[in-house]
């Protein structure tokens, strides 16, 4: 994955927490329900990551991840809207990175997506939230004494979308 397309947080020494935009990833890597499992999985090889959005035009109609593509090993001209993900975790620019961490933790995902006026903007996956750890700036992370802003996995928005998306 090109290491270029994360944002850049805050400088060290800052007291602004760390929101979800400073850590995630733009140009987000995303696929079409009809791509096969074959095309999807050398795509998600070929850029060593996990997993990735599905796009019905510009709609999120789900996620497809490597472990989902083993589901149907050896029918590599399947498409993979029949082993997509079509629950959506997914959170906003402008909430804090923090929110994002513990719904991952909270509901064992490795990506979150990051949606702005129902559109696709980014992605946040622990290895953007371990740039962050590198670059030391994990305090950023952490709501400091007084700091009044909200980091609860409730306010990240859940979308089951088989109930509106009819292939």
């Amino acid at each position: 994955m090109d290491l270029s397309t994360a944002v850049e947080a805050p400088a060290a020494g800052t007291h602004r927490p760390i929101t979800v935009a400073d850590i995630m990833t733009r140009g987000v890597l995303s696929f079409s329900p009809q791509t096969t499992i074959e095309e999807a999985a050398r795509a998600l090889n070929d850029r060593r990551i996990g997993g990735a959005p599905v796009l019905d035009g510009s709609r999120v109609v789900g996620v497809i991840s490597k472990s989902d593509l083993l589901d149907l090993i050896g029918d590599g001209s399947a498409p993979i809207e029949r082993v997509m993900t079509p629950v959506l975790i997914a959170v906003r620019p402008t909430d804090p990175a923090l929110a994002a961490v513990r719904l991952m933790v909270t509901d064992r995902v490795h990506r979150a997506l990051v949606m702005q006026e129902g559109r696709l903007v980014g992605i946040v996956t622990p290895l953007d939230v371990l740039r962050v750890l590198a670059r030391g700036e994990a305090g950023g992370l952490v709501p400091h004494d007084g700091d009044d802003w909200h980091a609860d996995p409730a306010s990240a928005i859940y979308v089951d979308v088989r109930a509106t998306w009819d292939p």
